[in-house]
């Protein structure tokens, strides 16, 4: 796969078929909507691509409302990478490009840079200067210019729309199952292992703190079954995330105890997968309550092991 941040030394002699979006966490919706863009672009011989935008357009808008995000611009190539994405196109998204009226943004760049054979958007799709460009406009567009316009109708899960938005919603209410569901895979959290306090090891439960990227939602305070990637080797484990209340911690927390493992692993990159919620976070009374109750949600989550 090609990534390339400007167009204006991007040439291709072949006919290219675009798909466009934010595609943040790549869930169900958007893999329907890449599934037909490769799709067409195999059956017209054409390349494809995906013109996405780096950063998030809100960050530039309006950053005070920015939502977390699903995934990271790593994450997101990663999977673009195993759908047999051709080209992946970053635009720099900055108050400069958000003033592009939607029928420029149709004619000088899809048309003109890219010579577009086809585009696939989803059914909502909006774009341009305040969102003022609309499927009807790339309707309009399509019948002039003479290239095949996909719209690709909202995938249903449940009764719901998937959509960004609502598995951000499941994540904050720590239904991490639920957003697998609608993802399509596990939700994940990434960073390096550090130091930290050293009260697992007392308790007999030694767990390895996480500095995760914090520009990624985190799930709702709580125990969770993990399975954490660690060095090309996957392990089993909980996880919990929060203040540590008994201890009266204010900062949140990512710490992982892995099932019969004892290596230093301090500064190693780590993947944590959200597998499913065991409890809330709890404020024990005292060390004995909190060392039994860590037991019994070991014994819970390898319980639930077999289910994943």
């Amino acid at each position: 796969m090609e990534i390339i941040r400007d167009l204006n030394n991007f040439y291709s002699d072949k006919n290219i078929c675009v798909a466009l979006g934010n595609f943040d966490g790549v869930h169900l919706g958007h893999q329907a909507l890449i599934k037909k863009l490769v799709q067409y672009s195999k059956s017209q011989n054409c390349l494809n691509m995906i013109f996405t935008f780096e950063p998030h357009p809100i960050k530039v808008l309006n950053p005070e409302k920015a939502p977390y995000l699903l995934t990271t611009l790593k994450e997101k190539i990663e999977i673009f990478e195993k759908e047999e994405i051709d080209i992946l196109f970053l635009a720099p998204f900055n108050k400069t490009f958000s003033k592009i009226e939607p029928e420029e943004f149709v004619t000088k760049i899809l048309i003109e840079k890219l010579k577009i054979k086809c585009l696939v958007v989803g059914f909502d799709y909006r774009f341009g200067h305040k969102g003022r460009g609309d499927t009807e406009m790339l309707k309009y567009f399509s019948k002039l210019y003479g290239f095949q316009l996909t719209l690709v109708p909202p995938v249903f899960k449940d009764g719901l729309i998937v959509s960004s938005s609502l598995i951000r919603q499941f994540i904050q209410q720590g239904k991490v199952m639920k957003a697998m569901e609608f993802l399509g895979r596990s939700y994940k959290l990434s960073g390096k292992i550090v130091h930290g306090d050293g009260i697992g090891k007392q308790l007999g439960f030694p767990t390895a703190n996480i500095d995760f990227n914090k520009s990624k939602i985190r799930p709702a305070n709580g125990v969770y079954l993990i399975k954490a990637k660690i060095e090309n080797e996957t392990l089993n484990g909980i996880a919990n995330i929060g203040i540590k209340p008994t201890f009266e911690k204010n900062n949140i927390i990512l710490e992982v105890h892995l099932f019969d493992f004892d290596r230093n692993i301090y500064g190693k990159p780590v993947e944590v997968e959200f597998l499913k919620k065991i409890r809330d976070e709890q404020k024990f009374e005292n060390v004995h309550e909190l060392k039994n109750r860590v037991k019994q949600d070991i014994n819970i989550a390898k319980a639930m092991l077999s289910k994943f």
